[in-house]
């Protein structure tokens, strides 16, 4: 379904999260905490998890035409920026080198993910069950997506769910819609992709899309993002989650989007960290 912007319960959360990206929304949408105005600035720099921009290079390991790096990795496309293009549900357009590794932390394995490229200035914000539009921005309480996998799209679900936020388990997330090409540094989030949020030591793949993200794209090149919490619906007996639920998602939010100042990590390798510890379990917030 499609995301149509944002929606609160109890407080007015101004941005359905959206990141760069191009997106459609079938009908599902999300409540944000941030403010409606504002711009970031975002750079082109390096990226923790291995892609380089043509300006320099990364510890990462991944490397474009214009810079090399320690790890060996090479990418499979540069822009302008530097960045690569984040791609499909199963890694994106980064191959590894044979010498290369990420540097990630201590999910183990081998990466069979992308090389990585790091995003900051970013306005992350949480949506979920409650608060999701349906049919209508006006319509709420539902776990429609814009992108299930039964429409045919290269996403894991067909209604948003937060899974165990593992590479090959990820929680649902939205962005910009479709054709409105929200991108910075030449990555752009297509249904499918997956990103990896540092806070919450959690995959995400974009299943959802996100008016408002797209709205604040094109008014002032904010990045912002929309991430799922919870289950996918109440249990038996209960219409909502609730004022827990919002708590949660407003208690979740860290920055605004008159100050962005989130990281997240596009086309990720498949071996980051992951907690097992679920976000929002219906009743309790878990959130660091």
């Amino acid at each position: 379904m499609h995301r149509f912007g944002s929606y609160s319960i109890s407080v007015t959360l101004s941005c359905a999260l959206c990141l760069a990206g191009t997106l459609a929304c079938s009908s599902s949408s999300s409540d944000d905490t941030g403010a409606s105005a504002g711009t970031s600035s975002n750079n082109a720099g390096t990226s923790s998890g291995g892609a380089t921009n043509s300006a320099g290079t990364s510890s990462g390991g991944a490397t474009n035409s214009a810079g090399t790096s320690a790890g060996g990795a090479s990418s499979a496309g540069t822009s302008s920026g530097g960045a690569t293009t984040a791609g499909s549900a199963n890694g994106g357009s980064g191959t590894s080198g044979s010498a290369g590794s990420s540097s990630a932390g201590s999910g183990g394995g081998a990466n069979t993910g992308g090389v990585g490229v790091t995003w900051n200035k970013v306005f992350v914000t949480w949506y979920g069950y409650d608060d999701n539009s349906c049919q209508t921005e006006a319509q709420h309480t539902c776990a429609n997506i814009a992108y299930a996998m039964s429409d045919g799209f290269p996403t894991k679900h067909d209604s948003a769910t937060e899974g165990k936020g593992s590479y090959d388990d990820p929680i649902t997330f939205a962005a910009s819609q479709q054709g409105d090409a929200e991108t910075f540094g030449g990555a752009t989030i297509n249904p499918g992709t997956i990103i990896y949020y540092p806070k919450v030591k959690k995959y995400f793949m974009m299943e959802d899309s996100c008016l408002e993200c797209t709205q604040q794209w094109d008014a002032m090149k904010l990045l912002h993002v929309d991430l799922w919490m919870g289950p996918s619906m109440p249990p038996a007996g209960q219409t909502m989650f609730g004022q827990p639920l919002i708590d949660c998602e407003d208690n979740s939010t860290d920055s605004s989007a008159d100050d962005p100042t989130d990281t997240i990590i596009v086309d990720p390798p498949s071996n980051l960290e992951v907690s097992p510890t679920m976000l929002f379990t219906g009743t309790q917030c878990n959130v660091p």
